[in-house]
């Protein structure tokens, strides 16, 4: 037992070190530029920071900047809640086109590594300036919701809570679904995972498509849901299209607030994620890893 034992541990201890090793660039990469601005930045969100001409002059004001975000500023407390209602409906969105799909792509058709590609190249051409071209533009909208005044319908319909942030996602519809190819892969990838012999045997026991899909193939796809929310969330509260990061950046050039203020409201914002990301992981825990197994 104790060779077997041994055995066991070294190999676990080479595929840690494997891990180790492919992170490895990564965390040198966030010691040497990230990890000093993230430290400064909370340390100044306690301070009013003041430019006297080529000085910096920063006074302790303690936790003022937090007071003061969410008891007198004005727009912040109304960002914050409407962006994160987008949000929640931006992962919807994402995940579940995406999960279409991959399970689409996933057939056995001609040409699908083509369609495959193609699904995939959004997320190489996505650069801030095309995608700023397009908003401006007005490509991220559907000509749809204008000829049909779809807004004036949830405005009327739905309480001001629902229908903003409703209408700020369908606004930018196709624009959010550029951001779905790094989950098409992971879909796919995932449904790769399930072998084929458990497809076979579920039409051999008389099992329809439909409930092949609900039964083997929703099951087996839980853990990469869960990854692919988690994965969703973050790229999406680093959205350029974001107004509450657009009036975290903005305040910074503020002569009362500045970039004090501004470190606080960009921790308090990091606060919210963060809160936000541990709620999914107990609720993927308990739902998705557990049918999984």
């Amino acid at each position: 037992m104790m060779p077997v034992r041994r055995k066991r541990l070294r190999l676990d201890t080479r595929k840690a070190l494997e891990g180790y090793m492919f992170m490895s660039v990564w965390i040198v990469g966030f010691l040497v530029f990230m990890a000093f601005p993230l430290v400064y930045s909370f340390v100044i969100s306690f301070y009013k920071v003041n430019f006297l001409g080529s000085e910096i002059r920063m006074d302790f004001v303690g936790l003022r900047n937090f007071q003061y975000a969410f008891l007198k500023d004005e727009k912040f407390p109304t960002l914050l809640p409407l962006y994160m209602k987008q949000t929640v409906l931006i992962l919807f969105v994402i995940v579940l086109f995406a999960l279409i799909v991959a399970i689409l792509v996933s057939q056995k058709f001609p040409g699908r590594a083509i369609y495959r590609v193609i699904f995939f190249l959004p997320v190489v051409l996505s650069s801030n300036s095309i995608l700023n071209r397009l908003e401006a533009s007005g490509g991220g909208k559907l000509a749809i919701l204008e000829q049909f005044d779809v807004a004036g319908w949830l405005t009327i319909y739905l309480s001001a809570g629902l229908a903003e942030p409703l209408i700020g996602v369908l606004n930018n519809f196709v624009l959010i679904l550029w951001y779905s190819g790094v989950q098409v892969l992971i879909f796919v990838g995932g449904i790769q995972t399930i072998s084929s012999s458990v497809y076979e045997a579920a039409r051999i026991d008389g099992a329809t498509p439909w409930e092949s899909f609900w039964k083997i193939t929703l099951p087996g796809l839980a853990p990469f849901i869960m990854l692919n929310l988690i994965y969703t969330t973050v790229d999406q509260f680093t959205s350029p299209f974001s107004d509450l990061l657009t009036y975290i950046a903005q305040v910074r050039t503020n002569p009362i607030m500045g970039f004090g203020y501004s470190s606080a409201l960009g921790w308090i914002f990091f606060a919210f994620v963060l809160v936000w990301i541990g709620f999914m992981l107990l609720v993927g825990k308990r739902f998705a890893f557990d049918r999984a197994e």
